[in-house]
């Protein structure tokens, strides 16, 4: 005897298809309400009302897109048996109660339901950017001729000026101010003779970033070379912490017009081709981190306001909507939907879609915003 088990693809109808699910595009998350039933009888009020809470979440998962498979079963050649599965191609990522009816043989509960996939951030290239552009810290061998300093200076404002920035980027250079004097410029007076002369009588605004690098050179083991090794980064916050970091490292050749004598003092057409070899190895590393930079998603951290409002740092100039969805994950609740109630240029306020969600859980947790989500 033998058995067959074929899987095999089913498709109902069209009309049929529509009534039981209704499709979404790939990547979106919508919000349905259904309504679910259960007979209050054998089980009694609390069970139907859980069975009438389940049907209605099954509904709803299957608003947002089904999946239909089967198999058959053929013995000696002849069909014995088929089965049929039917399956929601979405999941429900966060709802709420809106109300429970009890009628006189069953049980009705209403949802709102968010149902997608799971969210995925996507580029922003929306959102504005201020980009601030520290003096580099340069450290040089005694060995070495002093004036490599004033050159790799000169080397890394070339790059800078010579780097095509994204559209959302603005750029402010301050190529004499370092990044101690730019931490310490919110604690100095604005009267400070001293640091305002010194360059630190201005800080960078915590909404903005800054790029700063570090250099060290020293001398290789062949004659007239040396070893550039440094730390491009990307900082962020009121403390300039790092955010991204690119580490560099580099052959650099000093004798380029005379092999057999070291050169001391290097000449100016030396200089040209010095300042050359450090941008084509620079440039493509720095343009690199912009651009990804630029493409920054929109994720930040939320901040406890009311009972049931949250507050972020981004706004209508990040790309974000009124009603924008936002979605948060930790550790005890894979996925919560909140949505935007109030809206400004540089902040929003939030509140969990499910009513029985408080600020207070969410206080501290990242949060993710979908792009186009509505």
């Amino acid at each position: 005897m033998t058995v067959n088990v074929s899987p095999h693809w089913l498709a109902l109808p069209v009309l049929v298809i529509q009534l039981l699910c209704a499709p979404m595009a790939f990547g979106t998350t919508e919000m349905v309400t259904v309504i679910g039933r259960a007979a209050i009888e054998p089980s009694g009020q609390d069970a139907a009302e859980r069975l009438a809470l389940e049907d209605a979440l099954y509904m709803a998962a299957m608003a947002g897109g089904a999946e239909l498979d089967g198999y058959s079963v053929v013995e000696n050649g002849i069909l014995v048996g088929e089965s049929v599965t039917l399956r929601p191609s979405s999941r429900i990522l966060d709802f709420n109660i809106v109300k429970t009816t009890t009628k006189a043989t069953h049980v009705e509960v209403q949802i709102q339901a968010y149902v997608g996939n799971s969210p995925k951030v996507m580029c922003n290239r929306q959102r504005e950017l201020r980009l601030v552009t520290l003096a580099s810290d340069i450290s040089i061998a005694h060995s070495l001729p002093a004036s490599l300093s004033a050159l790799f200076h000169k080397a890394y404002e070339d790059v800078i000026s010579s780097i095509s920035m994204p559209d959302n980027i603005s750029l402010q250079r301050r190529p004499n101010q370092s990044i101690e004097q730019a931490r310490n410029a919110n604690s100095v007076s604005s009267l400070d003779y001293t640091a305002l002369m010194g360059g630190g009588g201005t800080a960078v605004a915590a909404e903005d970033h800054a790029l700063q690098m570090d250099w060290k050179i020293v001398p290789a083991n062949r004659e007239g070379k040396v070893i550039l090794t440094g730390e491009l980064k990307l900082l962020g916050g009121s403390t300039l912490d790092p955010i991204k970091s690119i580490q560099l490292d580099q052959t650099i050749s000093l004798r380029l017009a005379n092999p057999v004598r070291t050169i001391e003092v290097l000449s100016r057409s030396s200089d040209a081709k010095l300042i050359a070899q450090v941008t084509t190895h620079l440039a493509p590393q720095i343009s690199g981190l912009l651009d990804e930079f630029s493409c920054r998603p929109l994720i930040t951290t939320l901040a406890r306001g009311s009972e049931r409002q949250l507050h972020v740092e981004l706004g209508s100039r990040d790309g974000l909507k009124k009603s924008a969805l936002a979605f948060v994950e930790d550790a005890q609740n894979p996925w919560a939907v909140l949505r935007i109630v109030e809206l400004a240029n540089a902040s929003a306020i939030l509140e969990p879609i499910n009513m029985d969600r408080t600020a207070e859980e969410f206080d501290g947790l990242q949060v993710r915003f979908e792009n186009g989500a509505k």
